[in-house]
């Protein structure tokens, strides 16, 4: 992140970030930090299936010889329950982006290999390291934007997946945006997936703030998700790179020098 800047209140415009907590609330509080007016309106929650990772740990004869994580939240509920993982710490465990290793490795997961900033290169890495002897098992929600089971098994790797949570739509208070939307310069929209770009769009329709799309940025991490933005009616912005880094920074930007 760039060192803060004050654009004062006329020249600054509200960022809002859609993410599920405590992602949410910890971009929040990193771009406040920065100078940037934003704001948590988080458009999934995070449920996880009671007792499914606990049961898995537990089954001795199906441990696998490598782990896989793709999300900070699946990270989060290993480390959860990291004394009944405690068998597993020092298997080599594949993980997207430096967030989600620092959670592992303090948790006690003591091999721990960063591939990319997302599941694309994580298989990229996989199959890179070749050991199609190992067995994989790979810890995701229910819902996946790239199927690293599919990818993974058609190079000849046995993958296992264990779906242990479910990101559910989330339904917050629509009073801080539907004050913002009289900024002159509109609002920015951080959104990390195009299922969050729908759910959003939908819960403007729901709040009757449909007409404000125009005056809406969706500042997302990839050409793909800015076409999905464009073609829901929304303004977009495109990070530098598809990491959590750059879309703050890109939000910086943004709401601070009018990008």
């Amino acid at each position: 992140m760039k060192a803060p800047r004050h654009a004062g209140a006329k020249g600054q415009r509200p960022v809002f970030c859609l993410r599920p907590e405590p992602d949410c609330s910890d971009d929040v509080q990193t771009l406040a930090k920065c100078g940037v007016q934003a704001f948590a309106l988080p458009m999934l929650q995070i449920e996880p299936f009671a007792g499914v990772l606990a049961d898995l740990l537990e089954k001795a004869p199906l441990m696998p010889t490598q782990m896989i994580i793709t999300s900070k939240q699946a990270a989060r509920l290993l480390a959860a329950n990291s004394r009944a993982a405690a068998p597993y710490h020092e298997l080599p465990l594949w993980c997207v982006g430096a967030g989600s290793a620092a959670i592992l490795r303090a948790a006690g997961f003591r091999n721990v290999k960063i591939s990319g900033p997302a599941a694309d290169a994580l298989a990229a890495g996989v199959i890179s390291a070749d050991n199609r002897q190992a067995e994989y098992l790979w810890l995701s929600g229910r819902d996946i934007y790239f199927d690293l089971e599919a990818v993974l098994g058609a190079a000849g790797y046995a993958v296992r997946r264990a779906v242990i949570y479910e990101a559910c739509a989330h339904n917050p208070s629509s009073a801080q945006i539907a004050a913002a939307l009289g900024n002159a310069g509109g609002c920015g929209l951080m959104a990390l997936s195009a299922r969050t770009v729908t759910l959003f769009d939908r819960w403007l329709a729901e709040k009757s703030l449909a007409s404000a799309r125009g005056a809406l940025t969706m500042i997302v991490l990839s050409e793909q998700l800015a076409e999905a933005a464009l073609a829901a009616g929304f303004n977009s912005v495109v990070a530098a790179n598809p990491t959590r880094w750059a879309i703050l920074e890109t939000a910086q930007d943004w709401a601070l020098s009018g990008l």
